[in-house]
């Protein structure tokens, strides 16, 4: 594994709370050095039932401007799929995720006394969960990924959801490709549904050659957006890619609690009639 460790938890884990009131997932793993995840788990629903599949992504700079919750409860009211990258999970950014009922966060590293790293929310429980991290060369902090797989209404197909934060600052393209490259054979395990998103730090052309590359590999396609997407130059960061999912509509709102701006994306849910009137 090109990962320095992975994780996975079982739909059936029993998860216990810690004295902050967040929860942690007690996990059976092989590797004592595999990252923590974090979990809250209070009445989730099954399945991802809708008509569509309503996505947000979105690197939220640790939440930690005086406008992000106003901003994050207008973003993610009508969410069914939160991917939050660089969550800072302390007392008032948990309290933001009310809504969703069930989020795990990848413990990169700590930051004020509480985790930091990628957080996945949905109103379902997910059947699995899988973390993965990685050691940024330079600035040796760590970058995670998370993967979680859902069931959807009206199939035996599950979704898989990969929500990335990738390696920023190295001397080469190495690590940054290793790092893609260990969530992609997770990814190209899965037979169904797709969603591959993420800060993927393109932010020059040997590095989104990779990203095209990899989806290539995987069957995957681009939302393209219009909007104000985060750019290092002519190079966006953010991306969603996808398959076997109906793309409906994407958009990115401006907003200015994040040195990002949101992406925001609707998909036919692949387990309702096709033909039905949304």
């Amino acid at each position: 594994m090109l990962f320095a460790s992975m994780l996975s938890l079982g739909a059936g884990a029993a998860i216990g709370a810690t004295p902050d009131g967040v929860f942690a997932a007690p996990l059976s793993v092989s590797d004592p050095l595999a990252p923590a995840v974090r979990s809250n788990d209070v009445d989730s629903i099954a399945a991802i039932g809708g008509r569509e599949i309503r996505l947000l992504v979105w690197n939220v700079h640790k939440g930690s401007s005086d406008q992000w919750a106003g901003d994050f409860k207008t973003m993610s009211s009508d969410s069914d799929l939160i991917l939050l990258q660089e969550a800072h999970l302390h007392r008032e950014f948990a309290a933001g995720l009310v809504d969703m009922r069930r989020w795990d966060l990848v413990e990169a590293w700590q930051h004020g006394g509480a985790p930091t790293g990628v957080l996945t929310a949905s109103k379902a429980a997910p059947v699995r969960v899988r973390a993965l991290e990685r050691r940024e060369p330079l600035l040796r902090t760590d970058k995670s990924a998370l993967l979680t797989e859902y069931r959807l209404v009206g199939t035996e197909q599950t979704l898989l959801v990969a929500n990335i934060h990738a390696i920023n600052f190295t001397p080469d393209t190495r690590a940054f490709r290793e790092q893609l490259n260990a969530v992609a054979e997770l990814v190209n395990e899965h037979e169904g549904p797709v969603i591959f998103s993420g800060d993927l730090n393109t932010w020059r052309e040997g590095r989104r050659a990779i990203v095209e590359a990899i989806a290539r590999s995987l069957g995957l396609s681009e939302v393209g957006f219009d909007g104000p997407r985060k750019r290092f130059g002519r190079f966006p960061l953010d991306h969603v890619y996808y398959r076997d999912l109906d793309l409906l509509a994407a958009d990115v709102p401006a907003v200015g609690s994040s040195d990002h701006n949101p992406l925001r994306v609707r998909f036919r849910n692949p387990g309702r009639d096709r033909d039905a009137t949304l």
